[in-house]
């Protein structure tokens, strides 16, 4: 028994340990939420997760509000999902989906537009032109 132990479990659990403590995959990740309504409206906001929830905010004309964590180990899929209100009306949107977002996603910086859709950052753009519907 011993033997199994030292030649396949104590090995296999070490490179679990390694693949869960290191690598993009499951690095802390920085989630930033800018209103960039033109023309100008106040936003009501409300982000949370399963097991968290960041309360209200409001955030006026270029404010922003961040927050950061640490994704969840397999099998479990992190979410993270805000709903937006302002005139206009109430839109809810997914700011981070481990499926859609743990590759491209170490910073998730999203800035909130008027014509029915939220962009994300594009790091090798440099311009807000990865857009997304409002769901």
């Amino acid at each position: 028994m011993a033997s199994f132990i030292e030649k396949a479990a104590l090995p296999m659990l070490l490179l679990l340990f390694t693949m869960t403590m290191s690598g993009e995959g499951r690095g802390r990740r920085h989630v930033q939420i800018t209103n960039n309504l033109d023309p100008y409206y106040e936003i009501t906001l409300h982000c949370r997760s399963k097991n968290d929830d960041f309360g209200v905010k409001h955030l006026g004309r270029n404010d922003t509000f961040a927050f950061t964590f640490r994704p969840a180990l397999w099998p479990v899929q992190t979410l993270f999902y805000c709903g937006f209100q302002w005139e206009k009306g109430l839109h809810y949107f997914n700011v981070y989906e481990d499926i859609r977002d743990r590759d491209v996603c170490g910073n998730c910086w999203w800035s909130v537009r008027e014509y029915g859709h939220i962009c994300r950052f594009n790091f090798n753009t440099k311009q807000y032109d990865d857009c997304f519907a409002w769901k």
